[in-house]
């Protein structure tokens, strides 16, 4: 008798989970035989939190204090890792590897990292994983992590996630995020995220405060009233200033392919002609 394709997916689902987790656990011990305490974000964490067990998880997030960051590159290089610059988070990808998001801060705070690190490592929780133990956020700090996913995710998933959170978290929770938020300089968009689940703690308007700090479509103005930490608007700045520079160098590489090519073309066909003329 054949399974189920409902049930041979759950299956996949849940076996790719496991893999996560137990690649987020070998990477914590790596970090932590290198002398860094890192904080595991999402995956198994947010599996928990949601009770959803078989919530897919295509990477591993972790959140490092500034003063162990290069330590921990160095654990991911000596690993094979290499570095792929980013805002908030750093992508490391490696061969045959889960790729890591070695984070600085989480998006769109508005205090710098190592005050975001100060308030978030005050309230860690440690928790089983894969036969061993990580550190994970605090519930509350686990639901503001997600209320700002969702500013910046554009596959749903997150909203998905924060109306499952509303259903299964107690509201002493949500009373403790309104004050994390508020420490952390996210209150603006964690009430954004709210409102998109059809729930909210504040009256007045918090539209604009979730968009992207780096939408200058809006003026300049708005750009600078952002909560966001201006750090963190420094380096989206700069990534998008270097994918400029990377478009217009390939743009000028291929003109000068181009037109190497046509004088190349041209030479050829004057010398044939020449040829001819010698004959």
């Amino acid at each position: 008798m054949t399974q189920p394709p409902r049930a041979l997916h759950r299956a996949l689902a849940r076996h790719l989970a496991d893999r996560n987790s137990r690649e987020a656990l070998r990477l914590v011990e790596a970090m932590r035989a290198g002398g860094v305490q890192p904080i595991l974000l999402k995956g198994a964490s947010t599996r928990a939190l949601l009770e959803l067990p078989e919530r897919p998880s295509a990477d591993v997030d972790l959140l490092v204090a500034p003063q162990e960051r290069r330590r921990a590159e160095r654990v991911l290089r000596a690993r094979g890792y290499r570095r792929h610059r980013g805002v908030h988070a750093d992508n490391w990808t490696a061969p045959d590897a889960v790729p890591v998001d070695l984070h600085r801060s989480l998006t769109r705070l508005g205090v710098a990292p190592a005050e975001a690190w100060a308030v978030l490592a005050a309230g860690l929780e440690a928790t089983p994983l894969a036969g061993g133990s990580v550190d994970v956020l605090s519930r509350p700090a686990q639901l503001v992590h997600l209320c700002l996913h969702v500013t910046s995710d554009e596959s749903g998933r997150a909203t998905g996630e924060l109306r499952r959170a509303l259903a299964v978290c107690d509201q002493s929770d949500w009373q403790a995020v309104r004050d994390l938020a508020g420490r952390l300089g996210a209150s603006a968009s964690v009430e954004w995220a709210l409102r998109q689940v059809g729930a909210a703690w504040a009256s007045g308007p918090a539209d604009e405060l979730a968009l992207p700090a780096n939408d200058l479509s809006r003026g300049i103005g708005a750009f600078v009233r952002s909560p966001v930490h201006w750090s963190e608007r420094r380096r989206r700045q700069t990534r998008l200033t270097e994918a400029w520079v990377r478009w217009q160098a390939g743009r000028i590489g291929r003109l000068l392919n181009g037109r190497s090519d046509l004088y190349h073309r041209l030479r050829l066909r004057l010398r044939l002609r020449l040829r001819q003329h010698t004959r």
